[in-house]
């Protein structure tokens, strides 16, 4: 479909996020306060009449359609909420669950391939927001942050920040995997700091003691165009190489851009082949294909499914945000593998040599024909103990919504978990010196032919006997 036509595409600015921030801050709060009045009409119509999903309870719907609404609203204006300078060390008085660090910025020979741009330079030093698993962490960082004199008198105590946590297997074994986590936020919004809503996400992966620690990327937001995000990316990952982490005990995580720039980094490390492959990505509806919408140019729509998920779809919104993306390439640079992955699919084995990969989204996103064609790419290069799971009724990025059914999200941590536990297992087999490709029974291979077959993901894929034999236990559940 066409752009409106009452909208002057040449008059657009090609850095919206730079613009003065008075008046759109005045649009924004006049339409929210709007939006706000609208609730009691909205509770009362689903109330009595149909919502988008029957799954969905009034609450969901509610918050859904607020969240739809204001993100319009600060897509349009061009507003970043919950956002940080990355080039600043926070206050040691605001961490109380992590700790802050700076690693190094990429430099001589990692400073090639696709980070290379004459546009964007790497950063001197990137920030991460570390969280760890060591027992004394309660302690240690509540004297560390003076923050609370009474928590480090709390220990183990349930009530802490930290309680609660799983502790393993009656053996003690613990899981030695670090992580590096991209948050989500369309590359506009959010931050890797430990009260942003997409801390979520690594907050609950720490209870399940697959990992000693996961790095939260602080990287650069628009208007920093490509690369700037996969330069910041890549020096945090080089930098645990050179602190001695073997690569494949490091996983790549990320939710919506997140997942976008994981992609491009295991793409960066595979191209250049300068530095190790990571263990594996948990990529969380992975925005893969920025291109969907503008396949031919920046002047024609092609609109996304699912109008019922909190993704807005404003053309005018999505132009500013792909332009910005671009910065000053030009427009055939967004079907790049690097920025749109799953566009068209590339050629054959665009996926080949990927490390072992799993992919959680839902059938009521925005990004759902993406993510879909994302799959059967990589399983048409036979990416390594590929695993899927489609979540029915699942709105975008479900694991950062608050409020949404714990059940559901629980179900979403149950299969990462079987899935790491196959990870795990490749590990020790890499460890013996075997080697990693060996079948290991339990892969949702015989789940990804449906995806073929009838165009969805199975839902699950039982953890197989032999899994739990390799790992010496079962799935680590957070209960």
């Amino acid at each position: 479909m066409s752009l409106p036509q009452d909208l002057d595409m040449d008059k657009l600015p090609t850095q919206p996020y730079s613009s003065p921030r008075l008046l759109k801050w005045l649009y924004c709060t006049q339409r929210v306060s709007a939006s706000l009045a609208l609730l009691p009409y909205w509770a009362i119509k689903y109330a009595i009449g149909h919502r988008p999903r029957p799954s969905w309870s009034i609450a969901e719907t509610l918050l859904i359609d607020f969240t739809r609404r204001v993100s319009a609203i600060t897509d349009r204006a061009g507003v970043q909420h919950a956002v940080r300078d990355p080039c600043e060390e926070p206050r040691r008085d605001a961490l109380k669950e992590t700790r802050f660090e700076w690693v190094p910025g990429i430099e001589g020979e990692l400073y090639a391939g696709a980070v290379v741009d004459d546009e964007v330079k790497p950063l001197k030093r990137v920030g991460t927001f570390i969280w760890e698993r060591a027992e004394d962490v309660r302690e240690d960082y509540a004297m560390l942050n003076a923050k609370d004199a009474d928590l480090a008198e709390e220990n183990s105590d349930a009530g802490s920040v930290f309680g609660g946590r799983n502790s393993g297997t009656e053996e003690g074994d613990r899981g030695d995997l670090v992580g590096v986590y991209f948050h989500g936020g369309g590359y506009t919004h959010f931050s890797a700091t430990e009260c942003a809503q997409t801390s979520m996400i690594p907050r609950r992966l720490m209870q399940h003691d697959y990992f000693s620690a996961i790095h939260a990327v602080e990287y650069r937001l628009l208007p920093h165009p490509f690369p700037a995000a996969l330069q910041d990316a890549l020096s945090v990952y080089s930098h645990l190489l050179r602190c001695g982490v073997p690569a494949h005990k490091i996983i790549l995580i990320g939710d919506s851009a997140g997942g976008n720039i994981a992609l491009a980094l295991a793409r960066w490390i595979r191209d250049e082949k300068l530095l190790a492959a990571p263990g594996g990505l948990i990529l969380l509806s992975p925005w893969c294909d920025p291109s969907h919408c503008f396949p031919h140019s920046t002047t024609s729509y092609v609109p996304r499914p699912n109008p019922e998920d909190y993704l807005p779809d404003e053309p005018g919104a999505r132009r500013l945000l792909v332009t910005s993306l671009l910065g000053n390439k030009p427009h055939s640079f967004l079907s790049s593998p690097y920025i749109s992955p799953a566009s068209q699919l590339g050629p054959h084995g665009s996926f080949a040599d990927f490390p072992p990969t799993f992919i959680h989204y839902g059938d009521a996103e925005r990004l759902e024909e993406e993510i879909d064609s994302l799959v059967r790419g990589m399983r048409r290069d036979k990416v390594e103990l590929l695993d899927v799971e489609k979540t029915k009724d699942a709105v975008h990025d479900v694991l950062m919504v608050r409020f949404w059914n714990e059940e559901v999200r629980t179900e979403i941590y149950r299969r990462i978990c079987e899935w790491l536990d196959r990870v795990v297992a490749r590990g020790k087999k890499m460890d013996r010196g075997e080697d990693p490709r060996a079948p290991v029974v339990g892969s949702s291979s015989s789940s990804l032919k449906d995806i073929e077959a009838n165009g969805q993901v199975a839902a699950h894929v039982q953890p197989a006997r032999e899994d739990i034999e390799e790992t010496g236990r079962p799935s680590k559940l957070h209960k």
